[in-house]
């Protein structure tokens, strides 16, 4: 049985598989929403339930049911490479699961040069240059409360790493010097506002 192209094995990670994105294969996935459609064969009406950051909703709305006669899954993911809103839908048919993974648009060319939300959370609470650091789960924190104020998925502290590397190609992450097992962030530091 072959291996679908969004789906990486890695029994090195001890998980069977990675999803990547349909759109540019990056691994990196953020899940934004997930919706069930429940309902009988060939019924017209059902349930649909959608569940997001912002909580649960549900409705007899069946026009999204990726499956044409029964019970359907869509499960809504933004990638961190292309920035695109994919969706893995299941849909059940005449005793068979369907499995499918749709890509997403990338936002257009003038969203991509919008800054992006790590870059302004710089501007707003932070200090850079040289001298500066702070420990990352500090800096982490701080961006994923700022981030939640405003409905933004934060994501993990590896893509927050990744996404601060490229907002501020100065800033690196080191182990302290000080012979502790805390890392830090070098060239930025919370500026005071941030840490009243």
């Amino acid at each position: 049985m072959s291996t679908p192209r969004f789906v990486r094995a890695r029994p090195d990670c001890g998980v069977p598989a990675i999803l990547r994105c349909p759109g540019c294969g990056f691994e990196y996935l953020h899940q934004q929403s997930v919706e069930v459609f429940e309902r009988d064969e060939d019924d017209a009406r059902g349930t649909h339930v959608t569940v997001t950051r912002a909580g649960a909703a549900a409705d007899a709305d069946l026009s999204g049911n990726p499956s044409e006669r029964r019970q359907g899954l869509k499960v809504a993911f933004r990638c961190e490479g292309c920035w695109a809103v994919s969706t893995l839908a299941l849909a059940q048919h005449k005793g068979h699961t369907f499995v499918e993974f749709l890509p997403g648009v990338p936002p257009p060319d003038e969203d991509q040069d919008a800054p992006d939300p790590v870059a302004e959370f710089v501007r707003e609470k932070c200090v850079t240059g040289p001298g500066h650091e702070v420990r990352c789960p500090i800096l982490f924190n701080a961006w994923a409360a700022w981030a939640d104020l405003r409905g933004l998925d934060h994501g993990d502290p590896n893509a927050f790493a990744r996404r601060l590397a490229a907002a501020l190609p100065g800033v690196v992450t080191r182990q302290r010097g000080d012979g502790g097992l805390a890392f830090v962030f070098r060239g930025v530091r919370l500026g005071t506002a941030a840490r009243a």
